[in-house]
């Protein structure tokens, strides 16, 4: 905002598959593997590592997982879909194959920010990105667990219709979120 004082700027957090260009919006950010073969994708940063995060009350409590079918023992943090309220399955890379854990939660929020803070408090474990969980990982306040199991997924893209001419002002918007995408912690 300090660098183009003149524009305006919404931002609307919304977890559903909207369809900016119907919806009115100028861009939006995705998972690159998600994005519409019709949009036009700016990458920001690099994979986002999945994690499975509890504190060490917690897991001095309950034990540590060994293995994603270990989680069926413990409390779960989950996170649901803010419009569908559907939990989103943890999902695990095992012998070589994608394998989901939906999780039969303990307490369901509808932000991963919220999830990574209640496991942070022993409330349980939870699946997260790691690069959101990282300041309570170096505190201390979390821990990771399962590693091995955790995928990564392609990196968060800013993403447009696919137009000839870009307005100016999203231009503007590209060029400072690509340049400052160091800054993002995803």
């Amino acid at each position: 905002m300090d660098a183009y004082p003149e524009v305006r700027l919404s931002l609307i957090f919304d977890d559903s598959f909207v369809d900016i260009a119907a919806d009115g919006f100028d861009a939006g950010l995705r998972i690159g593997e998600l994005l519409e073969r019709d949009m036009i994708g700016a990458r920001l940063g690099g994979p986002l590592q999945m994690v499975v995060v509890g504190s060490p009350d917690y897991l001095a409590r309950n034990g540590t997982p060994k293995r994603p079918a270990d989680l069926a023992a413990h409390r779960c943090i989950a996170f649901a879909l803010t419009r569908t309220r559907a939990i989103s399955p943890w999902e695990f890379i095992v012998e070589g194959r994608e394998v989901a854990f939906t999780p039969d939660a303990c307490l369901v929020v509808n932000t991963l920010p919220l999830c990574i803070t209640a496991a942070a408090q022993g409330l349980g474990l939870a699946f997260a990105v790691e690069g959101l969980a990282a300041p309570l990982l170096a505190s201390g306040a979390l821990v990771k667990v399962l590693e091995p199991f955790c995928p990564a997924y392609e990196p968060l893209h800013l993403y447009y219709p696919s137009r000839r001419l870009v307005p100016p002002k999203l231009r503007a918007f590209i060029d400072f979120v690509r340049a400052n995408s160091h800054k993002l912690r995803i």
